[in-house]
């Protein structure tokens, strides 16, 4: 029986990933002027799911910057910042479709939980920009746990907190490590993938406990199904 609801936030309930793609780019694109952006866009894109730490590090690498992984996170980081200030620009990614079964489920009675790779301060002005804080029990963030998804410690942490075991979890994510993450944790887990990582999630076949959905109008009955009602 399904007693609790986590949803993964960067590209389940808003595509904030696209903008972290986009920071990305213009941060590499600020230490090294040749660099084509698209590209940069394109390996972050790989690496969707992943820890900030580990997607610094890749794009150090992969594009020779002459600069530590930490100083490309901070240059990103002021560009990222500046995106998530504009209320416009940050409502214009929610996904309705992803924010309204948040609130359905809620109102049922379901406990609900947030599991993401960004940390508090940016996942904080999300949820409040988005008007969904509100409607969720319990927000576990990348600063409260010492591995990054696909490990499944994140999703543990959320049932422990909401005072469920993971096998009375359902999960909603969007990307490979966090379905990685969620199933390794022993939860259900509802995958609607983006158009970022619709490819990498559709390459391999289904996990035990995963359910894809890949048109997000199905989402909603996909759930109900699964919850019984």
């Amino acid at each position: 029986m399904i007693r609790a609801i986590i949803f993964d936030l960067d590209g389940t309930l808003v595509q904030t990933e696209a903008l972290k793609a986009i920071s990305y780019a213009r941060a590499a694109k600020q230490l090294e002027p040749g660099l084509s952006e698209d590209e940069v866009v394109t390996r972050y894109d790989d690496m969707i799911g992943r820890s900030r730490n580990e997607v610094a590090e890749a794009l150090v690498e992969r594009f020779g910057l002459n600069v530590t992984w930490q100083r490309l996170i901070d240059i990103r980081m002021k560009i990222y910042d500046d995106m998530l200030a504009d209320p416009g620009l940050l409502k214009q990614q929610e996904y309705p479709y992803a924010t309204a079964l948040l609130r359905k489920v809620k109102g049922m009675g379901y406990p609900t939980g947030l599991c993401t790779m960004s940390y508090a301060p940016e996942t904080a002005v999300v949820l409040k920009t988005l008007g969904i804080g509100q409607y969720l029990d319990v927000v576990v963030t990348r600063d409260q746990v010492s591995k990054p998804k696909p490990d499944p410690e994140i999703y543990r942490l959320a049932a422990t907190k909401l005072n469920v075991q993971p096998a009375e979890c359902l999960v909603v994510e969007d990307s490979e490590p966090g379905v990685d993450s969620a199933v390794a944790a022993g939860t259900q887990c509802v995958v609607v993938p983006s158009d970022l990582t619709r490819e990498r999630v559709l390459a391999h076949a289904p996990l035990k406990g995963e359910v894809i959905v890949n048109d997000p109008a199905d989402l909603d009955r996909t759930v109900m199904q699964l919850l019984g009602r």
